[in-house]
């Protein structure tokens, strides 16, 4: 899709992202560039919440999308980490089909919410849940050699299960940012 002005969106995104990255490269402390926070499958999202069956097609145009952001990041920063996220069901279908992101010094960021927890249902069935998303993510880092980050976690009160959660994440020694939101 075209802007007014004629040019592409994701044409303009990349732009912005070149403008944020060229402001941020010499920052000390800036500790990387998430492309994008929770990408929507958009209008087929439906079919992209099957558990382990994903979003093949949509998961190709965001590895597309996220190739032309990194392009633009590159030839401003050459070295500061670009973060890339599976889209938003990652954590409830526990399987991605993004691609690898053809820049150097590219991680793959994720978010890891239990459903049940997620719809008021308590946390008591949210380990092997967290567990597969878990996997997943190691999965497709390790596919693509890339570091992994869990950036978004938590958004609850529920003490019991943050602290279960954050011990998986030790356990499979997952670096973590909580997301302490709670409405």
């Amino acid at each position: 899709a075209k802007a007014s002005d004629g040019v592409g969106l994701q044409d303009h995104y990349a732009r912005a992202w070149a403008h944020v990255a060229a402001m941020f490269r010499d920052v000390p402390g800036v500790f990387g560039y998430e492309l994008m926070n929770e990408p929507w499958p958009g209008t087929a999202w439906e079919a992209c919440a099957v558990p382990l069956a994903g979003c093949k097609a949509q998961d190709m145009q965001l590895t597309k999308f996220y190739n032309r952001v990194a392009h633009a990041i590159r030839t401003v920063d050459p070295t500061t980490t670009m973060w890339v996220e599976p889209n938003v069901l990652f954590s409830y279908v526990d399987t991605t089909d993004l691609g690898k992101v053809q820049a150097p010094d590219v991680g793959f960021a994720f978010h890891d919410y239990c459903g049940t927890e997620a719809i008021g249902l308590g946390s008591s069935d949210c380990k092997p849940l967290d567990d597969l998303s878990i996997s997943a993510a190691k999965a497709y880092a390790s596919k693509h050699h890339l570091p992994l980050l869990l950036t978004e976690w938590g958004a609850t009160t529920d003490l019991p299960y943050l602290t279960e959660l954050r011990q998986q994440a030790d356990h499979f020694q997952l670096s973590w940012l909580e997301w302490a939101y709670t409405g």
